[in-house]
């Protein structure tokens, strides 16, 4: 009874396979029924018959009871003729059955477990052939019922499978939404960060520039007047001009400082103006020729934005002057598909995709950072005339058409 409900066949649906071996076994016999009888506690139960109405007799009624204690192919030839059978309701009640010849279904451990049998209700016998061929198909049921198990099992551990696989999917797709979230908040907290580094660089350029500078003004104003008021001697001039002279160098490097730490141009003006302030100025420095193309309204963005692409376009034109040989810089500003877009361009040596991609260098990782955090890319590719390419894409909301462009 364990190697039998090991099989989990017992009460299910009619399958093709074993239908079509009970037909074959029928036609080969020449008999009108065959049936596969499983046979557990109190039933015999049929998987698959032909000729016959039932789906299910009491085990004591059953001739297949015999069939596997004996564990070899049993044939009653005339089934009324044997006292043992002939006061059975299946032999003397309406289905008056006289042949019965069972193969027992013998697992591989070697349960019986049920039988593949053909019945008639005339006497019968079978031939040597027939008894052979039922021999045979006996072996395909059970074939086909150990198919069945493993094919039972193999669902079973897929589905089994499948359960870990979502579990673990589900489990991964968790993961990686504590992780993002936590990527979403470091860029939250870095992009914070830069926020409150650009409001402390403008409020050190604010009080370097008022503060400082307004008071080495004013000690260049008093010197001028204590040139005035003090003896003539060509010593005393000389020690003046030179302090003079450090006043004025001073009051540069100030200038300078505040510029540095927050362009005013970029508050007061904005980013196309600051852009072009510093564009100018390091190209009459450096010697450089530089061209500034930029969609007009272009500063109608979030104030972060403008920050973050003017220290892009800072970073790019010190590695242009340092590195790129160049002598010519073209800067194009435009809004495309809800994006804001920065290109800068030079005519210098050039840049190996694979080195740009993998690079260490902080400028370039200052870069991708900060198009990262608001959502961004960079790109950095020779340009096929020659020279670099630095593409920065910022998503950003929809700005006015035109164009404003500026050459110098």
């Amino acid at each position: 009874m364990a190697a039998l409900r090991r099989y989990e066949i017992l009460d299910t649906a009619p399958e093709p396979a074993f239908d079509d071996i009970v037909a074959l076994a029928s036609r080969l016999c020449g008999v009108p029924i065959a049936l596969v009888v499983l046979i557990d506690e109190t039933r015999a139960w049929m998987k698959a018959g032909v000729g016959i109405p039932l789906s299910a007799i009491p085990r004591d009624l059953a001739f297949c009871k015999d069939t596997i204690r004996q564990r070899a192919m049993l044939v009653h030839e005339d089934l009324s003729g044997d006292p043992r059978f002939s006061d059975n309701p299946l032999v003397a009640g309406p289905l008056g059955v006289r042949f019965y010849a069972g193969a027992p279904l013998v697992t591989n451990e070697g349960f019986a477990i049920g039988t593949l049998c053909v019945l008639d209700s005339q006497p019968h016998t079978l031939t040597e052939v027939q008894r052979l061929a039922l021999s045979v198909l006996r072996d395909q049921v059970m074939a086909q019922i150990e198919l069945r198990q493993q094919l039972t099992q193999a669902l079973s551990l897929s589905e089994e499978l499948e359960g870990r696989v979502l579990d673990r999917t589900r489990a991964l797709y968790e993961e990686n939404m504590r992780r993002c979230a936590a990527e979403g908040e470091l860029r939250a907290l870095s992009l914070r960060l830069l926020s409150i580094q650009e409001e402390e660089r403008t409020r050190l350029a604010r009080e370097v520039h008022d503060n400082l500078g307004q008071e080495l003004t004013a000690l260049s104003m008093s010197l001028h007047r204590l040139t005035r008021l003090t003896a003539q001697t060509p010593d005393c001039l000389d020690v003046v001009a030179s302090m003079e002279q450090t006043i004025q160098e001073t009051i540069e490097s100030v200038r300078r400082i505040a510029r540095e730490l927050r362009p005013a141009a970029l508050d007061d003006l904005g980013l196309v103006s600051a852009i072009r302030c510093e564009l100018k100025r390091v190209a009459d420095r450096a010697d450089l020729r530089a061209t500034l193309c930029a969609q007009e309204g272009i500063d109608a963005i979030p104030r972060e934005h403008a920050t973050a692409l003017y220290r892009i376009f800072q970073e790019a034109l010190t590695n242009i002057v340092r590195h790129a040989d160049a002598r010519h810089v073209e800067v194009l500003l435009r809004k495309e598909d809800r994006a804001l877009d920065m290109t800068i361009r030079d005519d210098g040596i050039g840049v190996d995709p694979e080195v740009a991609k993998h690079s260490t260098s902080l400028g370039l990782i200052g870069i991708r950072e900060r198009a990262h955090q608001l959502g961004g890319v960079m790109s950095l590719m020779p340009h096929p005339d020659g020279g670099t390419l630095l593409r920065v894409t910022l998503p950003t909301t929809q700005l006015r058409e035109g164009t404003e462009c500026l050459a110098s």
